[in-house]
């Protein structure tokens, strides 16, 4: 692992577009909580949903 973020919340601006899925994915890997907002609810939600994560 390049680097640790166990413990911390990472909230990912714009996890709707093109590059915050794999920035998500990629905090998430390094062990931080992720917290997605996009104006897309639907691609917000499946990408939680593909994560293991909460959709509200």
């Amino acid at each position: 692992m390049l680097f640790g973020m166990n413990g911390r919340m990472v909230f990912v601006s714009g996890a709707t577009g093109h590059l915050g899925p794999a920035m998500a994915h990629a905090v998430a890997e390094a062990g931080a909580h992720v917290v997605v907002n996009g104006r897309n609810f639907v691609t917000g939600a499946a990408l939680a949903l593909d994560g293991g994560w909460t959709a509200w």
